[in-house]
């Protein structure tokens, strides 16, 4: 089942610091995994309640380092 807009609103709002099941701050991602050259995504879990899901990235900006 996927996620509601609600809980996904509030994951976003808190910068994916949540689980968007249950809440809880304590979650863990692994490594990122490139898709294509604009996205990538990063497989987290949730400690508390054991929900799994993906964190989707795009490239939003470039700069000189």
């Amino acid at each position: 089942m996927d996620y509601t807009e609600e809980q996904k609103k509030k994951y976003m709002d808190n910068g994916g610091g949540i689980c968007p099941k249950c809440g809880s701050t304590d979650i863990s991602g692994s490594c990122f995994d490139v898709e294509s050259e604009l996205s990538a995504w990063q497989p987290v879990v949730c400690n508390n309640c054991g929900e799994q899901w993906a964190d989707i990235y795009k490239l939003v900006d470039v700069e000189r380092r």
